[in-house]
């Protein structure tokens, strides 16, 4: 899956609020390159995050959803 293809994914699942980021070089301890997120007000809600965006749906599959 390429990016265009996980924003589309992530449209279809949680429409206009989806966002997916990819991040290059040293990142946090614990944090993944691939990350699948919502747009809650004006917080970046992160989902799921992994090794791939497939890896990043999958987690974000047991997120529960949060409401404002």
């Amino acid at each position: 899956m390429n990016e265009r293809e996980a924003f589309e994914e992530a449209k279809r699942r949680w429409g206009k609020e989806a966002h997916v980021r990819y991040s290059q070089g040293k990142l946090p301890e614990g944090t993944k390159p691939h990350a699948v997120s919502r747009w809650i007000g004006r917080k970046f809600h992160v989902l799921g995050h992994g090794d791939s965006w497939e890896e990043a749906f999958q987690q974000a599959d047991g997120v529960p959803e949060k409401s404002e």
